[in-house]
């Protein structure tokens, strides 16, 4: 699926030679001098295969790099001002856990290893230069998302992706590329294409008519485009399109290909978002190798751990993956351990969580918090709010949208987050003079 790219390279150039490729829809209107302008639908998965192209053998003694994701700001906005609109979008999300990348399944993707979702706009993941590196990805935020104001222009996205041979905190990457990004909802992408396309078709159709050309050739194109314009383009999914001439594939249907563009700027950092609820944990501060350049706005770490260095000794060499252990050291606990590559609510409060509930002829919900993510918490939170006594109440249970009842443990807890919302329902029954309440909270 791989073409020569076209790029300029300085003449002194010596770097590295990285080619990053993306299945999705490509702007027939391409600027000169700027990355590839590409169209994707929001929340829709896109294929992203990087190799090594230099066509030299390597020369480094480990062939494995990292590389690193990420959906950034374009026109150089400076990071006070990316963090304040990443900020502003995660403020309007359903739930803390809503990130603004995704990867699919990790079986989907391929010949990649050690992904880490260390930032809510950025993952990070090893693979060997002697492969082919396949991974997928979807971007849970439009263009137009940092602004109340309508009918505005949206703010440029960048899709970046850095490849580090050092892996040693502080580090420039050893190459980078991007493209630009327009995000649309409800195939709005497919749309934006075909206006391109019958717009470009009546461009020449104005132009032929004012140079007064009526050649065959001229009409057996405009046929050619008409036909073009009313099969159904390529809608991008998790599985890869088979290739021109392979077994499924269809012969002379049109295939995509967005090339990242090479840029020569490995100085100026990226700007990892990463909110606040994520960054600590018991005044222990979770980094990765990328970390240096996210932004905290809580207290210092007071972790004396040489492993995990504090703010004072961020910019130090350090191992790559020292941030992931730690994550991963994080998230584990007596009672079980999360996937390394999942963030857990934290808070700077303590535990504390706010779920909305309300009854199922209610409009409106409440707010109850719990103090601490236990059963025991929660029963305290509905006593507070509905006046049920704790030693009343028999069982807890969750109905899941598939209307599975489960019991309601501490490890059911522990996954809650903030605004999670439900619908509650209390079945009393009475024996005798020992009055019980049943609480079943339904998933919204």
């Amino acid at each position: 699926m791989f073409s020569p790219t076209s790029e300029s390279f300085p003449s002194d150039y010596a770097g590295e030679y990285f080619e990053y490729a993306m299945e999705a829809p490509k702007s027939l209107k391409q600027k000169d001098g700027e990355p590839t302008m590409s169209y994707i639908n929001k929340g829709q998965f896109y294929c992203i295969s990087l190799r090594e192209c230099s066509g030299r053998p390597w020369r480094y003694q480990n062939s494995r790099v990292t590389s690193v994701v990420q959906i950034v700001f374009g026109d150089g906005k400076p990071e006070e001002e990316q963090l304040s609109h990443w900020k502003y979008w995660h403020a309007r999300q359903h739930t803390a856990k809503q990130r603004i990348i995704d990867i699919a399944d990790y079986k989907e993707s391929c010949m990649i290893s050690d992904i880490d979702e260390f930032a809510h706009n950025a993952i990070s993941f090893s693979w060997d230069v002697n492969d082919v590196a396949k991974i997928f990805v979807s971007c849970n935020c439009l263009s137009t998302d940092f602004s109340a104001q309508k009918g505005i222009k949206g703010l440029p996205l960048l899709l970046q992706i850095d490849t580090y041979i050092d892996n040693r905190r502080g580090v420039a990457p050893a190459h980078r590329g991007m493209c630009q990004l327009k995000v649309f909802c409800d195939k709005g992408a497919e749309r934006k294409i075909r206006d391109e396309e019958r717009k470009a078709i009546r461009k020449r159709q104005r132009s032929a008519v004012a140079k007064g050309s009526t050649s065959s050739s001229f009409n057996q194109s405009i046929s050619t485009c008409s036909l073009d314009q009313q099969a159904p383009l390529r809608s991008p999914s998790i599985t890869p399109p088979p290739a021109a001439g392979a077994p499924g594939g269809t012969p002379g249907k049109r295939l995509d290909v967005v090339y990242f563009r090479t840029v020569f700027d490995y100085i100026t950092p990226s700007v990892y978002f990463v909110p606040e609820v994520y960054s600590h944990t018991n005044n222990i501060r979770i980094t990765s190798a990328f970390s240096p350049h996210v932004k905290y706005t809580d207290a210092p770490s007071t972790s004396t751990d040489p492993e995990y260095p504090n703010t004072h000794q961020v910019d130090s060499v350090e191992p790559f993956r020292s941030g992931s252990k730690r994550l991963q050291s994080i998230l584990s606990s007596d009672e079980g351990e999360l996937p390394p590559s999942k963030m857990p609510k934290l808070s700077n409060n303590d535990d504390r969580v706010l779920l909305y509930v309300r009854k199922e002829n209610d409009e409106v919900y409440d707010g109850i918090m719990l103090r601490e993510s236990t059963v025991k918490g929660l029963k305290q939170a509905i006593e507070e709010k509905y006046g049920i006594p704790v030693q009343n109440i028999s069982k807890v249970l969750k109905k899941s949208r598939k209307g599975i009842l489960v019991n309601i443990d501490d490890n059911i807890v522990r996954h809650y987050s903030n605004e999670d919302t439900f619908i509650i329902d209390v079945e009393t029954e009475t024996l005798g003079n020992d009055v019980t309440h049943k609480i079943t909270l339904s998933i919204v």
